[in-house]
């Protein structure tokens, strides 16, 4: 009755409580055990303390392998990887770090400012809008790796999904020398506006192929709003809304609702027939997206045209990823991501090692579509990297320092990048 009375007053059914027993309903179903707690990034922006919602797994025993570290996509938080955090970890035997990233979830939400750059005209000022932003996300997530410390003060695999592949490439860009291995999967953001009136591979590749009329009202909306204003603006009818759109992602997670017989827990509102029916997900991901201010979509839009395609093309830039930094794509074959931009990628790197994977019947939300054969491919790709001589090198010399206690916190030396074999094979996953 209380949280019935308190929505009344409220036009978006929500707030921060709400958001922590959405995601602890989902985080129920994890069996292996974990811990979330913030991360303190220090002062910026607006803010006296920015924090970075964080779970993290411990490996219970010592393993000869890189920790792993999820970046998820746009509109999302870590409870997405509900259904990979217990095969990941191998049952608690890998490290497993995962975070919202700035703006979303439950992680602080700054009030950016960019400089009028008045002296520009507007589409030079919009790339340095697009290449100041770029650059905040990518030192946010150095400065909470750095502050989470222990095994993050070596190297790690990074994976990123969607939006979190495209971060995940530009802080591999930036700060190579704590990566051990990269995982894109399903990366946005790589393959700019091809600028062709018609499609090779029959998914659109350039805002030319729309057709006007959905051109206009994406350059309108756009231009005055952030992507989810019009799930924040429908209010109570938010959660409904979000429900009928995308039911097709709570249907993903279906394995999640199997112990669930009715919709029936006290975090959505049984009083309110507006939010009465949605599932878990569909709950989690409402709240997940209408806490203000809308940061994350803030971000997201500097970084996009109002075609929704990159200002900054990851692909035009990859190949100056350090070379010894092996680099996996993952792609859903059903997915709308052009899989052959993972191609594009590998054979514009020829001293690089890039392998290129389709996981067949998987869309965009690879982790979740076919979540057994993705984990299973993860698996394999982070215990390849044990073999990564980068990775070895600085274990054995962590392992050194650690026996020097008048060296135990000191810094490791920079190392110089050493070749990989290229790799130029199609993986496919059945």
């Amino acid at each position: 009755m209380r949280e019935y009375l308190r929505n009344i007053f409220r036009w978006r059914p929500t707030s921060t409580d709400d958001l922590d027993q959405a995601e602890q309903r989902i985080l129920d179903h994890v069996k292996t055990p974990f811990k979330t707690f913030y991360v303190d990034i220090g002062q910026g922006w607006n803010l006296d303390h920015v924090k970075i919602w964080t779970l993290q797994m411990d490996a219970s025993e010592p393993v000869n392998e890189p920790p792993l570290v999820l970046v998820h996509g746009f509109a999302s938080g870590i409870a997405l990887w509900s259904l990979n955090f217990d095969e990941l970890s191998q049952n608690g035997k890998r490290s497993i770090y995962a975070f919202d990233g700035l703006g979303f979830g439950k992680s602080s939400r700054p009030k950016f400012t960019f400089p009028r750059l008045c002296n520009l005209s507007a589409k030079e000022r919009a790339l340095k809008h697009a290449e100041e932003m770029e650059s905040q996300l990518v030192d946010c997530m150095e400065k909470w790796r750095s502050q989470m410390g222990g095994k993050l003060n070596g190297r790690f695999v990074l994976l990123g999904h969607s939006f979190g592949g495209y971060l995940a490439a530009a802080y591999a860009l930036k700060y190579p020398e704590h990566i051990s291995r990269l995982i894109l999967a399903d990366p946005f953001g790589f393959q700019g506006d091809s600028q062709q009136e018609v499609s090779e591979n029959g998914r659109i590749t350039s805002a030319k192929q729309y057709p006007m009329a959905i051109k206009m009202g994406t350059k309108l909306f756009l231009d005055i709003l952030t992507p989810l204003s019009i799930l924040r603006a429908s209010g109570p009818w938010g959660p409904k809304l979000i429900s009928n759109v995308r039911a097709d992602i709570e249907a993903k997670f279906s394995e999640l609702s199997l112990n669930e017989t009715t919709q029936t827990d006290e975090t959505i509102n049984q009083n309110d027939p507006k939010t009465r029916q949605i599932g878990m997900i569909m709950n989690y991901l409402y709240h997940c997206n209408v806490q203000c201010p809308p940061s994350g979509e803030i971000a997201f839009k500097k970084l996009i045209h109002y075609t929704a395609w990159p200002r900054m093309p990851m692909l035009e830039r990859i190949s100056s990823i350090a070379k010894q930094i092996p680099i996996d794509f993952i792609y859903g074959s059903q997915s709308w991501i052009d899989y052959e931009t993972g191609y594009k990628a590998q054979s514009m790197m020829p001293n690089h090692k890039v392998d290129v994977h389709l996981i067949k019947g998987a869309g965009h939300h690879v982790y979740a579509d076919q979540a057994y054969e993705f984990n299973q491919l993860v698996s394999k790709i982070c215990s390849n990297a044990v073999g990564d001589k980068s990775y070895n090198r600085e274990r054995n010399a962590n392992d050194e320092k650690s026996r020097a206690p008048e060296a135990r916190d000191s810094k490791l030396k920079e190392r110089k990048p050493f070749k990989i074999e290229t790799s130029a094979t199609r993986v496919e996953v059945n």
